[in-house]
């Protein structure tokens, strides 16, 4: 796999100064560390506010440290939990990089630990569990990752929305050996599982125009809405705009997700207008399978192989 370095430290650049500026707490001990946003989700790792990782036996990750995950823990569909992968060089070749670590209530250990304990999230209610308890609460630390790639919403349950690229989100507890240590976390990293390498001639790159090699790309006759290299003859579709509901319509969403549906295109219709005025295209939602629906997902454009992208 093949790695993306410049964009993710820029990403981590960004994210680490809005975390550590006027939202940092002190301890005890006199140590700080970043405070989550009172506007993210009142997911179940969070009830109320931020609660410490506990490292137990283990060494807690953090925030700016990279990771070189494998195909395997990034393909969503083996829905991995857990990766054993231990941290490299940032200067080295890496795919992920840590944004937040977020901490685990007593009150929710037994919602993660099914998962924790395969490392998959292949039984119905951990993959439940998960989606709906664990990824929100790296919810604020990914926005902030996203915020220069951010475009105008008009409200109707959208929380924020960006401009779509091959990055994605990615939550990690530890491993169930580091579990049963007493270790309890969230590791919120941002990765790319796809993209070629990128070379910016400027230190932070401009996400308002999302680049050639991290443009996004799908076949949007695949359930699921396959993603794949922009190349591949089977692409009929650019992935333009990501969308992050808000919690209330999240949770309608989970409820009666094909009536979602409908209302999924619609704003997605709206959102492509408002990012892309002269796209002279209808902007179309490409929704998740529904087991896997964690309250975003992407809007595309019909795309004809050869035909430039929509920028």
């Amino acid at each position: 796999m093949r790695i993306v370095r410049s964009l993710l430290a820029a990403l981590l650049m960004l994210t680490l100064a809005a975390c550590t500026s006027d939202d940092e707490q002190s301890h005890p001990d006199g140590s700080e560390t970043a405070a989550t946003s009172s506007e993210a989700p009142n997911s179940g790792i969070m009830p109320g506010g931020p609660v410490d990782p506990v490292a137990g036996g283990a060494t807690l990750p953090e925030a700016g440290q990279c990771w070189n995950l494998s195909a395997q823990d990034l393909d969503e569909g083996m829905a991995m939990v857990s990766t054993a992968a231990t941290p490299v060089d940032c200067g080295a070749e890496h795919n992920s990089v840590t944004v937040a670590v977020v901490g685990i209530p007593p009150e929710h250990e037994v919602l993660v630990e099914g998962a924790v304990a395969t490392g998959q999230a292949v039984d119905p209610g951990h993959e439940s569990n998960w989606r709906s308890v664990v990824a929100p609460a790296c919810r604020a630390a990914w926005d902030q990752g996203f915020a220069a790639a951010a475009v105008d919403v008009g409200g109707g349950g959208i929380a924020s929305a960006y401009r779509a690229s091959t990055l994605h989100g990615y939550a990690w507890p530890p491993t169930a050996e580091e579990w049963n240590g007493g270790a309890r976390w969230g590791r919120c990293d941002i990765a790319n599982p796809t993209a070629e390498p990128i070379a910016f001639e400027t230190p932070t790159p401009d996400l308002a125009e999302v680049p050639d090699e991290l443009i996004a790309c799908l076949n949007a006759n695949a359930e699921g809405y396959l993603a794949m290299p922009c190349d591949d003859p089977s692409v009929n579709g650019q992935a333009v705009v990501t969308i992050v509901l808000d919690a209330a319509t999240t949770e309608s969403a989970k409820q009666d997700y094909d009536a979602f549906s409908g209302q999924a295109g619609a704003m997605c219709a709206d959102t492509v207008q408002s990012a892309y005025p002269d796209a002279g295209k209808d902007g179309k939602a490409a929704l998740p399978i529904a087991f896997s629906f964690t309250g975003s997902f992407d809007c595309y454009v019909d795309r004809a192989p050869g035909d430039p992208f929509l920028k």
